[in-house]
């Protein structure tokens, strides 16, 4: 789907979709349950620190099973229901930014996105909006609050971003109100016209200091999304405009970077292209790739010593666009690098280059290649349109009972195995890494009713699931250890 025809179904799936409470049957937002069964480690699950451009970051791996439930004497995991997460660190393309899949290390070579947006909607406590036609993200009112401190009639509203793997982007979006206080955001605004010094809040202070001396904000923002209150109250918000960034493709290479400075007249081998350096000046580069079946392609990357050409990079498309280059069939990239720490050009005349073999595009959604039995999303955060998870969902029901016992992850790397179920309930089943390695009976968590899963902590996404209950599990463990007062 095209970047234009995914923002016009997702407006207007925005105009259709009336507000809404948490639906029961919609898999995308749910978390896993709060008694799921919970797996600090997995042992081959595969992470590791990258030394990216702008910093060091983890990237890794986990499982979330969700939603899972018996009928009719099945096991049933609904369509999403199991989700392999990759957790990178919304880097973005141009940073050396990896992404650990599958045991296997990407590097994200370039992305595209667009911004939804919706407008003129009411929404109550609790309620959300749908973002995007197949229900997989949402804006929700999370909570309200009513008066701030010293005065009566406002309310501080608190708005989150609700994504497909049930989670809340860590930004929320709060906005306040009311008749009592004073909106910083109108526009009107501009200090409380006092000179500097200290002023008497007594009786006798003047109207600026005794009415409206408590601020708001009718706008609350997070990085690339937006949110434009009108009318707010512990009742309802009216949500004049809100927007977000969704990801909508993403181009990867399993091949390591070949990096380097390089001089007019260098010629590089990356994949089944030649790359060679026609020239290098002091603010650009001419760059030619002639792929396996010899079609040339050339490309100058001007504006290399000036600092104003980095500023939008690596968010901005265009931008990108300035600065990178692939073979007519889109299999191998050059970069300018642009972010490396130390600056593109070299004082000896050469150019920094970032070169990727193997490139291929995964829309979102879209079935994963290697394995169709799962469905690959994207995702970014709510401060950014860069990529910050990568996902694997289960793209049809799987159904499992006493004979049908087992179903193996994307490209077999972990399985869930079902040993011992009557019909009615889970008795025992357990969770395989790749290596062989298996979690105990995993059915003392959810007393046999289902068997939802967050595994392995080390992923950022699991491990909002599997801290909900941290304190109460710790309250328990230390009565069992008998760390209990009484009389």
């Amino acid at each position: 789907m095209s970047v234009s025809r995914l923002i016009g179904c997702a407006l207007l799936a925005a105009s259709l979709c009336p507000a809404f409470s948490f639906a029961d049957d919609n898999v995308f937002l749910a978390a896993p349950a709060k008694n799921a069964a919970l797996i600090p480690q997995v042992p081959g699950f595969k992470s590791a620190m990258v030394d990216e451009y702008v910093g060091k970051r983890l990237i890794s791996e986990g499982v979330v099973i969700r939603k899972s439930f018996i009928r009719d004497g099945k096991i049933v995991i609904p369509p999403a229901g199991l989700l392999y997460s990759s957790r990178g660190a919304n880097a973005g393309a141009m940073t050396a930014n990896e992404y650990m899949i599958l045991g296997n290390r990407y590097f994200d070579v370039s992305e595209e996105a667009c911004l939804s947006i919706i407008k003129n909607r009411t929404l109550k406590p609790g309620e959300m909006a749908y973002l995007l036609p197949d229900g997989s993200r949402a804006l929700h009112f999370r909570s309200v609050s009513p008066n701030r401190p010293g005065t009566q009639g406002n309310a501080n509203a608190t708005f989150g971003i609700l994504k497909g793997n049930g989670n809340y982007y860590g930004t929320n979006l709060v906005v306040s109100g009311g008749d009592t206080v004073l909106d910083v955001c109108s526009g009107k605004f501009d200090g409380l016209g006092l000179d500097e010094g200290v002023h008497s809040l007594g009786k006798d202070a003047p109207e600026a200091l005794q009415y409206h001396t408590y601020f708001a904000n009718s706008i609350g923002i997070a990085g690339n999304s937006y949110l434009i209150a009108g009318k707010i109250s512990t009742k309802e918000v009216e949500v004049k405009e809100f927007g977000t960034p969704i990801l909508t493709k993403v181009w990867l290479s399993p091949s390591p970077m070949v990096t380097g400075a390089y001089a007019a007249g260098d010629t590089v081998r990356v994949g089944d292209a030649e790359i060679k350096v026609v020239s290098v000046t002091d603010d650009a580069a001419e760059i030619s790739l002639t792929d396996k079946n010899g079609k040339s392609i050339s490309r100058v990357f001007s504006g290399l010593s000036k600092k104003e050409s980095a500023r939008y990079l690596p968010a901005s498309a265009a931008e990108r666009e300035r600065f990178q280059v692939f073979t007519e069939d889109g299999t191998v990239c050059v970069q300018a690098a642009m972010l490396h720490p130390e600056g593109v050009l070299t004082a000896d005349g050469k150019v920094r280059l970032d070169m990727f073999a193997g490139v291929f595009a995964v829309e979102s959604p879209q079935p994963w290649a290697a394995d169709p039995r799962y469905t690959a999303r994207l995702d970014t955060c709510s401060s950014c349109r860069l990529m910050a998870e990568f996902w694997l969902e289960n793209a049809e029901e799987i159904v499992l009972d006493g004979q049908n016992n087992v179903v193996e992850g994307p490209e077999k790397y972990f399985r869930i195995v079902i040993d011992d179920f009557d019909g009615a309930k889970v008795k025992a089943w357990h969770f395989e890494d790749a290596d062989g390695n298996k979690s105990p009976n995993l059915a003392k968590f959810a007393e046999g009713q289902h068997i939802d899963l967050a595994a392995n902590f080390e992923n950022g996404s699991v491990a909002k699931f599997g801290n909900r209950n941290a304190e109460a599990q710790f309250a328990k463990s230390l009565a069992a250890q008998g760390m209990v007062m009484a009389k």
